[in-house]
């Protein structure tokens, strides 16, 4: 990964180079290798690199022909796209780019498989093109006007570049009920970010918003669950191996799960036996407290999956994982500077236990493969089951109702500053979606793309790369291959939930490579510290309850702060559903600053 930051004065006056260098100093700490920069009359193009492959020719910025290019990510099909437009000397995904772009113009990036943020610059047409891979996997943010276009991958370089900033009352009213910001929003007007799958085009005079990437649901696999797992278990082999570095140390974040324990077969099935990391809490809190279905809060014991992944590792003759371990004063001793590193808040249980596995697995690795986006494709999460919406008569109200974290009452109860109407979700959809009934589209189609475009984009990936890049350590996720998520969406519901509920066919493709099933029918447990246990120590909720009730007096206020104490603290909260999950959301906003 790397971080890019570019400008283009559509009046034609020369680019700063001054003024860049000083939006890209808010992106240096993602690319600690080397540095450059690219000038070409009103355009301006930075790079500060990470460099993890074709270490000798893959300086950036890239030029070729007319094309400039800095750009953060991976391309893992760089070789093909080559040779099917038989383009000479590419040495590997960097001097691709500018030839592609040469060759294709803008429909270059359709032909894409990898993870990408993409500023290219065209000086034949005066254009900026800014584009984000179709999963999400890594951001890019801008700014617009009609005299300046400025980008960059991370809100903080913006925010600190501009001369000004005022905070988006809707977008905030948005974020509490959601968790996330979902694109355009961000917490400022003046600033925006690319949906997945999408590109930007500016010229001196026009703006277009296009899509490179749908989501095409076309349920034509005909044969059996089996079936399927064999053909899955043959993209994640192959998918696997494109994504361990040919330059840089690679590792696995192996989990207790399924997910994970697919991946590591498909090493074992390539012969590489990478070092695997897993991380737990740990402590002397009591076990009692929440304990929701739904996989939302459990048990501290269920927050330790050692001995799940040491299992894994054994089945497959690997070697055993390196134990990360966190306590209960973690929350209170990390949690700001995990806030820090997101960039833009959001909701996740899982950053501070992210946070901890990444700063130790960077010592040893530049590279993690994970397991993340197997549960938006296959179905994995409770909360997509379709009897869960059989008698809805709305998906999208109905699946907003299962995973908003505050919904408009609750928003009316703890003094929102705004609270919107319900917003139609069908803007993480292909546009003019309102329901999936108005495409064809079943309901677990409907709720899959929500969940890959939604909250596994803005919140899990957004989380992921922030994290990473503060150490920095590159994720990268087989189950986003193109041709993996094509697979998923070719797949009829049956498979999709099968007998035993979801993720049948990754089970299947685990049982083709060999994991017994006491490895692939284990209970799914996500990544997530245990706030429900933990909130029962008198230390940690008097922490939060202090960073809730604190006043931030630099900011519009999201919620009241008294009213938020006494609904989240106050004596009838234990009644208060994914309570945990409320406390964690506000307590970021309150921490974070841009």
């Amino acid at each position: 990964m790397c971080g890019v930051a570019a400008i283009f004065e559509r009046t034609g006056a020369p680019a700063d180079e001054a003024s860049l260098r000083r939006l890209g100093d808010g992106i240096r700490h993602r690319g600690p290798d080397d540095s450059g920069i690219a000038l070409d009359g009103p355009a301006g193009l930075m790079s500060y690199r990470f460099a993890l492959e074709d270490i000798e020719h893959g300086r950036q910025p890239a030029r070729f022909g007319a094309w400039t290019v800095a750009w953060n990510g991976e391309i893992f099909n760089w070789r093909e796209v080559a040779a099917a437009f038989d383009l000479s000397d590419v040495t590997g995904d960097t001097t691709l780019l500018p030839r592609l772009l040469a060759a294709k113009d803008i429909d270059a990036f359709a032909e894409l498989d990898g993870q990408f943020g993409i500023a290219a610059w065209d000086a034949s047409t005066r254009r900026l093109i800014l584009a984000r891979d179709p999963a999400g996997i890594l951001p890019m943010h801008y700014h617009l006007t009609s005299r300046l276009v400025a980008a960059a991958s991370e809100l903080r370089a913006l925010a600190r570049w501009l001369p000004g900033t005022t905070y988006d009352d809707a977008a905030m009213s948005r974020f509490l009920r959601l968790g996330y910001w979902q694109p355009p929003d961000t917490p400022l007007v003046e600033i925006r970010q690319l949906e997945p799958g999408a590109m930007l085009v500016v010229n001196e005079t026009a703006t277009a918003h296009r899509r490179f990437y749908r989501p095409a649901p076309n349920p034509t696999f005909t044969g059996s669950v089996e079936d399927a797992g064999v053909r899955l278990a043959e993209l994640m082999v192959d998918a696997t191996a494109r994504r361990i570095s040919t330059a840089a140390p690679t590792g696995l974040f192996l989990s207790g799960g399924v997910d994970s324990a697919l991946i590591a077969a498909s090493l074992k099935k390539i012969g590489r036996d990478l070092p695997a990391y897993c991380v737990g809490f740990e402590g002397t809190a009591p076990t009692a407290g929440y304990h929701f279905e739904d996989g939302f809060e459990k048990s501290i014991e269920q927050y330790n999956e050692f001995a799940e992944a040491a299992e894994t590792a054994k089945c497959l003759r690997m070697h055993p994982p390196t134990k990360v371990r966190a306590d209960e004063l973690m929350l209170i001793d990390e949690l700001g500077a995990v806030v820090d590193t997101l960039d833009e808040p959001c909701m996740s249980i899982s950053a501070p236990p992210l946070y901890l596995l990444t700063k130790d697995a960077s010592r040893t690795i530049r590279v993690a493969l994970s397991g993340g986006g197997a549960d938006e494709l296959f179905a994995g999460y409770a909360h997509v089951d379709p009897t869960r919406y059989a008698n809805a008569p709305s998906v999208v109200r109905r699946y907003l109702e299962l995973t908003e974290v505050f919904t408009p009452d609750e928003m009316e109860r703890i003094g929102a500053a705004s609270v919107e109407p319900a917003r139609d979700l069908s803007r993480t959809l292909p546009e003019g979606v309102a329901n999936a009934a108005d495409v064809g589209l079943s309901p677990l189609s409907f709720i899959l793309i929500a969940e890959r475009l939604g909250p596994l984009a803005h919140n899990i990936l957004h989380k992921n790369d922030r994290i990473g890049m503060h150490w920095p350590l590159e994720m990268r996720y087989p189950f986003l291959d193109r041709r993996i998520i094509d697979f998923a969406e070719s797949l009829p519901d049956d498979l999709q939930t099968g007998p035993d509920g979801g993720k049948a066919v990754v089970k299947a493709a685990a049982r083709h490579l060999g994991l017994p099933a006491s490895v692939t029918d284990r209970k799914k447990i996500r990544l997530q510290a245990p706030y429900a246990t933990y909130l029962s120590d008198a230390r940690v909720e008097a922490f939060f309850e202090r960073v809730i009730a604190h006043e931030t007096d630099d900011r519009p206020r999201l919620f009241d702060p008294q009213r938020a104490r006494d609904y989240l603290f106050g004596p009838m909260s234990a009644k208060v559903w994914r309570r945990p999950a409320k406390i964690l959301l506000l307590a970021t906003w309150n921490l974070w600053r841009p």
